[in-house]
């Protein structure tokens, strides 16, 4: 175990530190998967904004012919 921190422990083969708590690994993968989405989101978005200035570019172009 480290010192002063219950949820740590030394691996023996390779001195690496490794954290035993679970919940804190599942509330962290938890976090990642929400932030993921959250950018996928915007990304969307962002995407969504192109399309609708190209449309209406698209729309400003043909009404300039029509009038």
């Amino acid at each position: 175990k480290v010192r002063e921190n219950p949820d740590l422990v030394r691996d023996l083969d390779n001195q690496a530190i490794l954290n035993t708590n679970v919940d804190a690994l599942k509330a962290y993968k938890k976090r990642r998967l929400k932030e993921k989405e959250i950018s996928q989101s915007i990304d969307d978005i962002n995407i969504m904004k192109q399309d609708i200035n190209e449309l209406k570019s698209l729309m400003q172009r043909i009404l300039d012919k029509i009038g």
